[in-house]
């Protein structure tokens, strides 16, 4: 399946010929900017009337549209799913909206706009009924050209003149500017209160080098002793700076493996909705809020985890969400089934038995039917399999939080929703995907079931968890 960005390359001069560098930028704007798996548009599909003639050609407008081998399935806009042959298509043109929401300064910015307004007039000129609905689907875009004759560039989400736009940039860079020569001030102002300590020093060393040469030989013997315990101590503080300069570079080393550690994880789409996943919930935690309840897990569960489950060895990840130890990525032997898990240790916050808290975050792929509806099979299996051995009660709550997710997700237009799994202890909550397209060209589904691990929403109604 083809996102319908790509689909007017199949079509060719269909629509009276495209132009190929707006068709570029609108790929470059459109696979870059959108969400992924992006075939929101809005768009004109002409479609053959009661001939092959051009006077009879109907005119579909759609908000969504896909590309299969031998036919198109759009959203229409108004009404729902329709399907059509690509031979019944005469041309399509469309564009994401947020190429009007994007900076619009200069000419370049305008090109992607440009080249959807050509290529609807040249379907206006040939398709008599393109006429009817161009100027509702190009107004949006007019409007913006109308801004832009006016004088006024788009910058930052606010329409503004030109004047205007240039008194900000220059403000942004004359703050640019004001911070450099603060630092400068800064680091002079420093350089020269060492240099005034230094002169201090070499001051008061040479006073005492005049006092101890005034002072009776005993005086003297008692100053000899007083330098050398001097240099001792001098000895000892360069020794402990050393040391904790090599435990720094340590610490350092540590954290730049475990950084590229995170950099080579797996790949994939469950890779990546994992380590995406995984660092929504660290950006929340740095932003104040609770992602890390934790939960006291048996040792019996811990031994199925990790030597039947996910026994392909970890790789360590930096430290997270307020444990004192890594986070460490593990997977399962098919390497099918991945997880973060992250413990809390005493020093951290561990419960008041003494028994570390842990949390996980696991990725399943399930494969799922014409209608998105997971496939009953080995994955599913596998998936059911662990969470009932951490908790034979989350088991028996995850066909129920997985229903509701795949009946609010189509409604709520996301790319996944978060549910609730909260049975007592532990919590949680399970994100489920919309259907993808794999590379063996069937669907399936990624589900991550985060255990001990919570935004501070998980135990909301499901309509306030919709992301």
């Amino acid at each position: 399946m083809k996102t319908s960005l790509l689909s007017q390359a199949r079509l060719g001069n269909a629509g009276g010929g495209r132009g190929w560098v707006g068709l570029i930028a609108l790929l470059i704007v459109g696979l870059g900017m959108a969400a992924p798996g992006s075939a929101w548009a809005l768009g004109l599909l002409v479609l053959k009337g009661a001939n092959a003639s051009p006077e009879f050609a109907k005119v579909v407008t759609f908000s969504r549209c896909e590309e299969f081998a031998v036919n198109y399935k759009v959203q229409v806009t108004g009404g729902g799913e329709k399907v059509y042959l690509i031979s019944e298509v005469f041309g399509m043109v469309e564009y994401d909206p947020v190429l009007l929401a994007v900076d619009l300064v200069d000419l370049q910015d305008y090109a992607p706009l440009l080249e959807v307004v050509d290529r609807t007039r040249r379907l206006e000129a040939r398709y008599p009924a393109v006429r009817q609905e161009s100027p509702r689907f190009l107004k949006p875009i007019l409007e913006v050209m109308l801004l832009r004759d006016q004088g006024l560039v788009q910058y930052e989400g606010r329409w503004m003149t030109r004047a205007s736009y240039d008194r900000v940039k220059e403000e942004q860079r004359q703050k640019v500017k004001d911070t450099r020569a603060m630092t400068e001030a800064l680091e002079r102002t420093r350089k020269l209160e060492i240099q005034r300590q230094e002169e201090e020093a070499k001051a008061m060393l040479k006073a005492a080098a005049n006092r101890v040469k005034a002072e009776e030989q005993a005086r003297m013997e008692e100053e000899e002793r007083r330098r050398a315990a001097q240099r001792k101590m001098e000895e000892e503080q360069e020794k402990e700076a050393r040391l904790l300069a090599e435990k720094r570079a340590q610490e350092e080393k540590e954290q730049s493996r475990l950084r590229v550690n995170w950099n080579r994880l797996g790949g994939g789409p469950t890779a990546a909705l994992l380590k995406a996943e995984w660092e929504t919930l660290q950006n929340w935690h740095r932003a104040g809020r609770e992602t890390f309840p934790g939960m006291e897990l048996p040792g019996a569960a811990e031994a199925l985890l990790m030597q039947q489950h996910f026994a392909k060895g970890g790789t360590d990840l930096p430290a997270a969400m307020g444990s004192t130890q890594p986070a460490t990525w593990v997977e399962s032997a098919d390497g099918r089934s991945l997880m973060i898990r992250v413990v809390r240790t005493a020093e951290a916050g561990a419960s008041a038995s003494g028994v570390p808290r842990s949390g996980l975050l696991m990725a399943f792929q399930v494969p799922t039917d014409a209608k998105g509806g997971p496939v009953a099979g080995e994955e599913l299996r596998g998936l059911t399999t662990v969470v009932g051995d951490v908790s034979r009660e989350l088991q028996r709550a995850l066909p129920r939080a997985m229903t509701v997710a795949l009946t609010s997700l189509p409604e709520a237009g996301a790319l996944s929703l978060r549910v609730p799994l909260g049975v007592g202890e532990p919590s949680g909550y399970l994100t489920v995907s919309r259907p993808l397209l794999g590379e063996d060209g069937s669907y399936h589904l990624i589900l991550l079931v985060a255990l001990g691990l919570t935004d501070g929403r998980a135990a909301a109604p499901v309509d306030s968890v919709l992301r």
